[in-house]
Order: structure tokens, then C-alpha cells, then sequence
């Protein structure tokens, strides 16, 4: 696992929304503790009070969905990367900025990186942002 950031506390945004595939998924990749660690730091999206939108004259202009039936938590960015971090152990790199994908001599995917030699992999997910070099080069 390659990360563009020195350290997994330090990343933007506030929180970030698992739903059940979501949530299953991890259930398979990560052991049983690190788990219940991630969901104890959740909240559950069905407690909350559905959004609500304004106009910028303060009129209401509707609500977000009832989530009152939701599997889906919100978790903190943070405490997300800092689990996740210890579940991948030393396979995490931190300070690799990825410079595009293509395919090695087998097929198979590549990452290049600004500072080093590429990493062949079996996949390849792209989770840096809305400016994705990983999901310019996969388009």
C-alpha cells in the first residue's frame, strides 16, 4: 500500500460515510479487533437528523433522505487511516507520489511514482481525491 502523505494523521477532510458493502469489505480485509475499533469510533447514520437545505435567505428548501433505515456509519478520516495503517503493518509506504499507471511486461498493473522505481500490483485502487491521477490514467 502506497501513500502520497508522510503521515496517516495528517489529511484533509472531516469524515467520511462506509456503507454496508463498504463495511463488509473491511470485515474480509482486516482482522476481528480492528474492526470493532472502527465501528466503536462510528456513528450511525440512521441516529441523525435528516439534512436539511437553505437558500442563502435562510429559506428551507427541503430535506436530505431518511437514512432512518442505513446500515452506513460515519467515521473520522483520521482514526480510518490510522486503523487501516496498522492493519497493512509494514507493507505501508508512506511518501510515494504516484505519477500515472500502466502495465508491466505481463500485463499486469503498474504504478510509477515521482521517486522511485514502479510497483507492479494485482490491483490497483485510486482513493487521491478529486483530481485522481489514478483514475485520469485508468480512464
Amino acid at each position: 500500500m502506497f501513500d502520497r502523505d508522510t503521515d496517516v494523521a495528517a489529511t484533509g477532510g472531516y469524515h467520511i460515510t462506509l456503507d454496508g458493502r463498504a463495511q463488509s469489505a473491511l470485515k474480509e480485509l482486516v482482522e476481528p479487533k480492528i474492526m470493532q475499533r472502527l465501528l466503536a469510533s462510528g456513528s450511525a447514520l440512521r441516529l441523525r437528523e435528516r439534512d436539511a437545505f437553505w437558500d442563502r435567505r435562510g429559506r428551507l428548501l427541503g430535506h436530505g433522505p431518511d437514512l432512518g433505515g442505513s446500515a452506513s456509519i460515519d467515521v473520522d478520516r483520521i482514526t480510518l487511516r490510522m486503523l487501516l495503517a496498522e492493519a497493512v503493518g509494514d507493507g505501508l509506504h508512506l511518501g510515494r507520489d504516484v505519477s500515472g499507471v500502466d502495465h508491466d511486461d505481463h500485463g499486469a498493473p503498474r504504478v510509477l511514482f515521482t521517486d522511485g522505481a514502479p510497483a507492479s500490483a494485482d490491483l490497483v485502487v485510486g482513493a487521491d481525491g478529486a483530481h485522481s491521477v489514478v483514475a485520469r490514467h485508468l480512464a
